[in-house]
């Protein structure tokens, strides 16, 4: 069965939703599925050929329009935003091609609606199947800098696209209570770590062997992740018992590296890397014993799950989290890591203290969250269930037009 995953951001962008992608589709192909990617007109590409190039033995078309003020990341102001908007025809005509040119038999639309309503358009074309994946709130986000107006416009639209799919994936049960109202042909598929990670990290050490405990954060630097929680808090803990890295660029970078100069913290004590390539991850993990994941208690974050406190599990990190949702979902406190009360500078300063006195004590975490991940939390798995979920599609379609064979 070939699939044709259409993919708002990807590769070489660096984030959880396209760490989350690259994921799903290289799974897929361990199942006996054929997944064929295309991505938005903002989404950049590398060494493209013909209309696509191939990441993985998986064919990426592209589109990209070429436009800087287009670009993932850049600001844009109301002209822009209108122009972008009005491109999804041109980007309809492009999934229509690619569709019939790889005589695909399902068409995967991920987040956003930018992606659902060419891919729903095209599947009523072709009379093929359409899903719809959900993996955020995004309009509600305090990242998403828009009146009020324009949000509950953009969540009117995303609903819309969620009535018209003929199946709808979600990542967390918060945006299963949402969106089962809208479309009850609609399935949890959360996030999970590669297999081969879990075998090769199965002998890691799960002890604190370093005279400083090296707290740790890797991923986007924007608001809703709290950082300015974990370094007030880091600021008042002895530099002589932690030290702490953030790794990853975004648009709270600057004044994370300004509180921290306030704070009179030296490089010795705290690093911030900025972006960096996906490619030194897993060596910035060997210099790592603690995972803060700290989000702020906003809607998105009791609503959405996110990717990174997986994969430090699989790596074998103690993992800190808030008390939002998202994060109880994944950790259990004092079962598969430690759950802190959001927004509290001064909770988080006392777990860490009370980490540093009793380290020993919470080694036997790490060898659980790692065998969580082992156990419930496979890309491999979830493969299964999106093919399970892609033949029962199929064979209702196929129902559907036999049952119009007959009345003709």
């Amino acid at each position: 069965m070939k699939i044709l995953h259409l993919l708002y951001q990807s590769y070489p962008n660096i984030s959880g939703s396209s760490s989350r992608s690259k994921s799903i589709i290289n799974a897929q192909k361990n199942v006996d599925l054929f997944p064929v990617v295309l991505t938005s007109p903002f989404q950049e590409g590398v060494d493209v050929n013909e209309g696509y190039e191939t990441i993985d033995d998986v064919k990426y078309y592209r589109c990209y329009k070429n436009d800087n003020r287009f670009s993932l990341g850049e600001k844009k102001n109301i002209f822009v935003r209108i122009k972008k908007f009005f491109t999804i025809l041109s980007y309809f005509f492009v999934v229509l091609k690619v569709a019939r040119k790889e005589n695909v038999q399902i068409i995967h639309s991920h987040a956003m609606f930018y992606n659902a309503f060419p891919g729903i358009l095209v599947s009523k074309i072709l009379k093929i199947p359409h899903v719809y994946e959900i993996r955020s709130d995004w309009s509600q986000n305090s990242h998403f800098k828009s009146s009020s107006i324009i949000r509950k416009i953009m969540g009117f639209i995303e609903n819309s696209a969620v009535k018209l799919s003929d199946s709808v994936v979600v990542i967390s049960h918060g945006l299963y209570s949402k969106y089962s109202k809208i479309n009850n042909n609609i399935e949890i598929i959360g996030n999970a770590v590669d297999d081969d990670l879990v075998v090769k990290n199965q002998q890691l050490a799960c002890g604190f062997d370093n005279k400083k405990i090296r707290l740790g954060y890797i991923g986007s630097v924007i608001p809703l992740e709290g950082l300015e929680y974990v370094v007030d808090a880091f600021s008042r803990l002895k530099p002589s018992q932690f030290s702490l890295i953030i790794v990853g660029g975004g648009v709270s970078l600057e004044k994370l590296k300004n509180m921290a100069a306030d704070f009179g913290l030296d490089e010795d004590v705290i690093k911030f890397t900025g972006k960096i390539s996906p490619d030194i991850i897993p060596s910035l993990y060997e210099d790592i014993d603690v995972v803060i994941n700290y989000r702020r208690s906003e809607p998105v974050a009791h609503s959405v799950t996110p990717l990174k406190p997986l994969e430090a599990m699989a790596y074998k990190k103690l993992v800190i989290t808030s008390d939002v949702k998202g994060m109880t979902e994944l950790v259990e406190h004092m079962a598969t890591g430690l759950v802190v009360k959001s927004d509290d500078s001064s909770l988080l300063v006392e777990a860490l203290n009370d980490l540093a006195l009793n380290c020993h004590s919470y080694e036997s975490l790490r060898e659980a969250g790692f065998k969580y991940v082992q156990t419930d939390k496979s890309w491999n798995q979830n493969a299964l269930k999106y093919k399970s979920l892609y033949a029962c599609l199929q064979g209702k379609y196929q129902q559907v037009g036999e049952c119009c064979d007959e009345k003709n």
